[in-house]
Order: structure tokens, then sequence, then C-alpha cells
């Protein structure tokens, strides 16, 4: 099943980078618009999903300092996508 969904994604022009670590998310006004990596490549991007894991504490500051998650990792996911501020 995982295999289907990354094809099924691939296939929509989505793409995963991995051993990549997201320094920043580039917002312009209430949208996502980029992620910026540790080694300063700018990513284009509509939609984020950032599969980080349980031990990516700095990667949940940043998205906190961000303020597109507020501790509940279940609204993360729906947060990067309406670009909600968090604790609504």
């Amino acid at each position: 099943m995982v295999a289907a969904l990354r094809r099924r994604i691939q296939d929509l022009g989505g793409e995963f980078r991995f051993e990549t670590r997201a320094e920043r998310l580039i917002t312009e006004e209430t949208k996502v618009t980029a992620v910026l990596t540790e080694g300063g490549e700018r990513i284009p991007a509509e939609t984020v999903i950032l599969a980080i894991g349980h031990s990516a504490r700095d990667t949940f500051a940043m998205l906190k300092e961000q303020g597109v998650f507020d501790g509940s990792k279940a609204l993360l996911l729906w947060k990067l996508k309406n670009r909600t501020p968090a604790g609504d």
C-alpha cells in the first residue's frame, strides 16, 4: 500500500526528499509556497507533507515558531495544508 501511495503522489507531480532537513517553511500571506532546506535549497511547493517521526523535536520547534504547530501532531497536516494559525 505504501508503494502504491508513493507512486500515486509521484504521478500527480509530488516529490519525495529523503535525508533532507526542512529549515523553514516559506509563506506568502497565508499559504506555504516553498520549503527551505538546511542546505539552503528552496523547494517550491503548494502542499507540504512532513514525515518526520517522533524524535524530530527541532522540526516541531520550527513549526511551532512559525505558528503552524500547537503540539497536536494530529492537526499538523491539516494546518500545513490550510495554513491556519496554531491554536485555532
